[in-house]
């Protein structure tokens, strides 16, 4: 380490006793580590919790794309809840138990009908690292809307 310094330091550094370096490389790894491990974590968490979102998400417009067919209400209904429970078991990050299916009218346009999954994550256990990274243990939804009648 001293033969990085420039010239003068590493005069003043073996001047005043600077010699033995050994040990260095334990106190930087040391000092460093705790970061890594948190960007690492960070980084696992983040990508767990962007998942479930996406595949909600994507659940939701395969529910609503699936209802189209229906000629009814009930029948939308009926054709999206069998949807999700059929697609449901495809992925792995999802639990059917934490997962809430809604259906509607659009309030603003009876055109459009929507699917809505709300969804709990809490299970996963994201609490135990509330007070290092900054993690959504709510529950949230995603929705897809869709013309009454197809496209």
């Amino acid at each position: 380490m001293v033969a990085l310094l420039p010239p003068k330091l590493r005069r003043f550094a073996r001047r005043n006793g600077v010699k033995d370096e050994r040990g260095v490389a334990a106190i930087e790894f040391a000092m460093v580590c705790p970061i890594l491990v948190m960007l690492l974590l960070g980084i696992i968490c983040y990508g767990i919790e962007f998942g479930i979102m996406h595949s909600v998400q994507e659940l939701a417009s395969t529910a609503a794309r699936a209802s189209v067919g229906g000629l009814s209400d009930t029948e939308r209904e009926s054709i999206a809840r069998s949807t999700v429970a059929s697609a449901l078991p495809n992925y792995q990050l999802l639990r059917a138990d934490k997962l809430t299916v809604n259906f509607s009218v659009d309030p603003a346009n009876a055109q459009l009908y929507r699917v809505k999954l709300r969804y709990d994550p809490s299970y996963i256990g994201f609490q135990a690292f509330s007070g290092l990274i900054a993690i959504a243990n709510e529950p949230f939804e995603r929705d897809a809307v869709v013309r009454r009648g197809g496209y």
